[in-house]
């Protein structure tokens, strides 16, 4: 087997000097001379080598200022450079070295010193390349374990609060209640692991937006008081001077941050109480969690903030935990630029203190809250759906007819573009998705007819709600997005946000849903997509407002399709065709979440991110396993549809 040879780009402008290192190297490493800076750069846009010999003396652009700007680009910074120079002092290394440099070499230079320098910086290379290839396949599996737990932990979840909202005896509702909070307490535990996974990664950002700062406070302190009354403790907020109410930031990380370290200190406080207090001054907020619990000793403090640990493991072994919630806090915390830190007392307590920065909000930027106990009525409303597949259109508009509206519909972007000409609409649902032109091409040529176009309300509709895409959104000419499957209290918060105050009636929606289920039974349909294995039906009748009609009538669209996609799947593939494939696969993800067929679409969404970063191999490895599930769905479907 061929062995791989590291490349190496050598930059000097005497032409002398680079045949001469060439001509040494060549026979270890692939090489690539530079005879100046500016052709460096050049040749960086074609290969990411493992090591940069640079000249110092060189015209136009020094060594030094070569190294500067290499270190000043993202893409480039990581690249070991060793400095090549006739000049060989203090002031000079020192210089190279501050600005970067891993070593530094003396010319006229020791053909066997530079290579072994040249080998140990190498080493170094391969060495940190491993522990990033370990690391990376570590946080995958942790990211693909906690995936696999998730999907039946939010079955158990969605099908326990089903239930308690129907009649229930005292002692099953008890029994409901307990199962609904150790099931929340295991998803917490699985998004923690997620958490981690993704930090580890890199992958972890910030999502700014406004929020209401004291009312998050306030919601927090409700939480906590119930937990503390159940411990016989107390909770207590407390606020010093003028705080900011509304801030602009990452705010649901901002909670997970209080609700880690208040949760901990609930957790070891068994009697007194845990205080939050918080207060401000021009540029900083600062929040002091203390409280009256078992305390820290003054071993395990330096250990407090690494994954996988508890303080004093054998004192408090009957404290559930992953030992990951304060080392996810901590990166939080960095992240936005803030500090953390520890004081405690063993036996008396502890007191955690964070202080972060922060920018005042806008207000009139934060969103309404929903109630989902109230529906709209809003039969006036100028709505329009893109999406290429018919039986998406079929589920928007049947959750667009609850609140009387009829929207309008087109299946692709050149027919989206088209209508909105001719109409003026008030809102448009627009896929993201979709083949020949996709919705980010679809709105930006909207946009780009200037006037009242700019202004015309789009809003993303995407299975891919993943952290960043709003921002992905936002940049592209959208408003906002809603994710598919879509949920009757996004769709609700969408309206109320974006349609004009006056299209927009209000009512009970108890007698609403009740006037949708009220003749429903348990039909032959029904009870046959209730026996498809990895299904959350229960899950999907709710978005349908659990009128199973509707939901089996969407279900005949899917298999009317499903022929025709699975011909898709499979020619996409067997041409090669990542862009078309991910499409497919896409669609397919979709689809099947929203009719509850969650085992099969969590199959065709692993298809559907190995093609985003064309991993060929794997899609050839796994879509046969999607395939077989498929058909097995098809033979299902027909008998209930002969």
């Amino acid at each position: 087997m061929d062995v791989i040879r590291h490349k190496i780009v050598l930059v000097d402008d005497d032409m002398t000097n680079l045949r001469m290192g060439r001509d040494l190297l060549k026979e270890f490493y692939q090489v690539y001379p530079a005879p100046s800076g500016a052709k460096l750069f050049e040749i960086l846009e074609n290969i990411t080598p493992a090591l940069i010999l640079l000249d110092i003396e060189m015209p136009e652009m020094n060594g030094y200022e070569v190294l500067k700007k290499l270190k000043s680009h993202s893409e480039y910074s990581n690249i070991s450079v060793i400095l090549l120079t006739s000049k060989s002092d203090e002031h000079s290394e020192t210089k190279g070295f501050d600005l970067g440099a891993v070593e530094f070499v003396s010319k006229p230079f020791s053909a066997p010193v530079l290579l072994r320098r040249i080998s140990h910086q190498l080493r170094v290379f391969d060495l940190m390349a491993e522990l990033k290839t370990a690391s990376e396949s570590k946080s995958l599996f942790l990211a693909n374990m906690s995936h696999e737990i998730r999907t039946p932990m939010n079955a158990i979840i969605g099908l326990t609060e089903l239930m308690l909202n129907a009649p229930q005896s005292e002692q099953n509702r008890s029994y409901l209640n307990d199962i609904n909070t150790s099931s929340h307490a295991l998803l917490g535990i699985i998004n923690s692991i997620l958490d981690f996974s993704k930090i580890e990664a890199g992958k972890i950002e910030l999502i700014p937006t406004d929020y209401d700062f004291k009312k998050l406070l306030e919601n927090l302190s409700r939480s906590f008081e119930m937990i503390a009354a159940q411990k016989s403790i107390r909770f207590i907020l407390e606020e010093e001077g003028e705080i900011p109410q509304y801030l602009l930031g990452d705010d649901i990380k901002i909670r997970q941050i209080l609700t880690n370290i208040c949760g901990n200190a609930m957790k070891f406080t068994n009697k007194g109480h845990v205080k939050l207090h918080v207060s401000s001054d021009s540029k900083k907020i600062f929040l002091r969690i203390s409280d009256t619990g078992v305390g820290i000793s003054k071993d395990a403090l330096p250990k407090l903030f690494t994954a996988f640990s508890q303080a004093d493991t054998l004192k408090n072994r009957n404290i559930v935990g992953t030992g990951l919630g304060l080392t996810i806090s901590n990166s939080f915390v960095e992240l936005m630029g803030g500090e953390i830190s520890v004081d405690s007392v063993y036996g008396e307590g502890t007191t955690f203190t964070i202080v972060l920065p922060f920018v005042e909000g806008n207000a009139e930027n934060i969103k309404i809250s929903v109630d989902t106990r109230i529906i709209l009525q809003a039969p006036d409303a100028k709505i329009f759906v893109v999406d290429d597949n018919e039986m998406n259109l079929r589920v928007a508009g049947g959750l667009l007819r609850m609140f009387g509206i009829e929207p309008d519909v087109a299946s692709s972007g050149e027919e989206a573009i088209r209508k909105v000409q001719e109409k003026d609409y008030e809102i448009v649902f627009m896929d993201h998705m979709m083949p020949d032109m996709d919705g980010v091409e679809t709105t930006n040529a909207i946009r780009n007819l200037g006037g009242k176009f700019e202004e015309l309300k789009i809003i993303a509709l995407t299975a891919n709600a993943i952290q960043g895409v709003r921002e992905m959104f936002l940049s592209n000419g959208f408003d906002d997005f809603i994710s598919k499957p879509i949920e009757l209290s996004d769709l609700i918060q969408i309206l109320k946000i974006y349609l004009p105050s006056g299209k927009i009636k209000e009512e009970d929606s108890d007698s609403v849903i009740e006037d949708s289920t009220h003749n429903s039974t348990e039909t032959d349909a029904m009870s046959a997509m209730r026996k498809i294995p990895d299904t959350n039906i229960a899950d999907a009748l709710r978005r349908f407002s659990n009128d199973e009609s509707m939901y089996i009538e969407t279900v005949g669209v899917f298999f009317e399709e499903l022929p025709h996609e699975i011909e898709n799947l499979q020619s996409s593939l067997q041409r090669k065709s990542m862009k078309d494939f991910r499409i497919a696969t896409h669609t397919m993800k979709a689809e099947l979440a929203i009719l509850g067929i969650t085992g099969t679409s969590d199959k065709a969404g692993a298809l559907e991110d190995a093609s985003a970063s064309d991993d060929l191999e794997f899609c050839k490895k796994h879509f046969p396993s999607l395939l077989k599930e498929l058909l097995e769905l098809k033979t299902r479907l027909e008998k209930i549809f002969s």
